[in-house]
């Protein structure tokens, strides 16, 4: 049971570097498209208007730019993993700042929280940036390639596709 999920995790943390990386390449590619991604095990979600030759060759690019050693492009300023982030740092330097017995009022406290949350906010990124370099992303050598690109219809107004991912050491 622990090496299928260690394998399902491994799968994801790559296919999550491969969805940072395609989007990095389709923003060059298309300026002021909206997209956003979403990793899974076999492979990612994309959310965007983006045409299938030019999602399947981005993919495509992606794939050897990470397996020539461009690991930048795993980390991307807009994933989740880094509003995770402040959210932890937040809620944890509230948990600090509101624990234990305090001679000072609320009006105190408050502002003790206000600064927290500013710091979080402020060290929210980098260390967004940290969790997707060592936990939520991994670019190793393994070769991946593409299965396929699959039509998953609409959420609402946008456009959704799936990119099957297979990995040769996976």
């Amino acid at each position: 049971m622990q090496n299928w999920l260690q394998k399902q995790i491994m799968l994801v943390r790559r296919n999550h570097a491969l969805e940072h990386a395609t989007i990095h390449i389709l923003s060059r590619k298309l300026p002021g498209m909206h997209m956003i991604g979403r990793s899974g095990a076999n492979g990612f979600w994309l959310y965007g208007a983006v045409p299938r030759s030019v999602l399947q060759e981005s993919v495509e690019e992606a794939l050897a730019r990470l397996a020539a050693g461009e690991h930048t492009l795993a980390i991307h300023e807009n994933c989740g993993t880094n509003i995770v982030a402040m959210s932890i740092l937040a809620g944890v330097g509230g948990s600090i700042a509101l624990s234990g017995r305090r001679k000072h009022g609320w009006w105190d406290r408050f502002n003790v929280l206000t600064i927290i949350a500013m710091l979080s906010t402020f060290l929210g990124r980098p260390f967004g940036y940290w969790l997707q370099e060592h936990v939520t992303t991994v670019t190793d050598s393994s070769a991946g390639y593409v299965v396929a690109i699959e039509d998953k219809g609409q959420q609402g107004n946008t456009p959704v596709q799936f990119v099957h991912v297979q990995w040769s050491q996976s």
